[in-house]
């Protein structure tokens, strides 16, 4: 590996650094590390297989995950619950930051996504890390009951396909 890549790499996990400190440096010293680099990480004890070419996973790269203070509340939410037969609903699951985190505070989840390159994803993720308790579902859900068909985004903003 050279040297600038290796680089981009430590300084891409040093988050003690502001992220855009380590976001520049990054694109001057090895900027395709933030457009197509697959990586893994840990993700709160499980692992978690991404590329920097979706946003979402770019997050995962620089942060080690994504809205990190939801899954905060959906963890003290759960254990306030104090159910074991709790179930978790992901509408929308995308890369399933919610889904992979939850699985080990609920009974069952059930993750819905229609995007099949974020789907395919999740599925990959909840397969390496053998988790058991999540069912993805390939749909959207709405109020009406109806097939209409779904368009995948064209750039790194997979999280935003539509009706």
């Amino acid at each position: 590996m050279n040297l600038r890549k290796e680089i981009a790499l430590w300084v891409s996990q040093q988050r003690r650094l502001p992220y855009r400190l380590r976001k520049s440096v990054i694109k001057k010293i090895y900027p395709s590390i933030l457009t197509n680099h697959k990586f893994e990480v840990d993700f709160y004890g499980l692992r978690y297989v991404g590329n920097t070419n979706n946003s979402t996973d770019r997050l995962f790269f620089m942060f080690g995950g994504c809205e990190k203070y939801m899954l905060s509340l959906l963890k003290n939410y759960s254990a306030a619950l104090n159910n074991n037969d709790a179930v978790f609903l992901d509408v929308g699951a995308h890369v399933g930051n919610h889904a992979l985190f939850m699985s080990r505070y609920v009974k069952k989840i059930h993750a819905f996504d229609p995007n099949p390159v974020v789907r395919n994803s999740l599925e990959a993720n909840i397969a390496m890390n053998k988790i058991k308790n999540v069912n993805v579902y390939s749909l959207g859900l709405s109020n009406v009951n109806e097939s209409i068909p779904f368009y995948v985004p064209k750039k790194d903003h997979l999280s935003c396909g539509s009706f």
